[in-house]
């Protein structure tokens, strides 16, 4: 019996919060640099502290956020340890809301890489406590 992919039908974009109505940046995969997980954006190839939900509406698995990193030209040091990562990812991106906006924190468990941490529900909402240092 084959194991189903898992799937979702929204991603992450990053997110500036000095501009909560801008168009927000490219879609955003969590990786590993330094030691830490950090939001990488695969367009700009920049890292974004904050990233923002957005629904896409196809199914989008990690394989196709695996290719979109690699055609970046990114080096990535240990695949399976990616796919595991960007697996993970898909799954924890059905526990959050278009609009939401989120970061990524190092998890809490040693088989947990990451966990997203929902900051706000809205963009504008985000943008208010981010700037005026509201959030725990």
């Amino acid at each position: 019996m084959r194991e189903e992919t898992p799937t979702a039908k929204k991603l992450l974009t990053s997110f500036d919060p000095s501009n909560p109505k801008g168009r927000g940046g490219g879609f955003v995969v969590p990786i590993v640099e330094n030691e830490r997980v950090r939001f990488f954006d695969l367009q700009s190839n920049r890292f974004s502290e904050f990233a923002m939900m957005v629904f896409v509406g196809r199914p989008i698995t990690a394989n196709d956020l695996f290719a979109k990193l690699v055609d970046t030209g990114r080096h990535i040091p240990n695949v399976e340890e990616a796919m595991r990562m960007l697996s993970r990812y898909v799954i924890c991106l059905s526990n959050h809301k278009v609009g939401n906006v989120v970061s990524i924190e190092p998890g809490d468990r040693n088989n947990d890489a990451f966990q997203l941490v929902k900051l706000a529900d809205t963009p504008s909402a985000a943008s208010r406590s981010i700037v005026s240092g509201d959030q725990d």
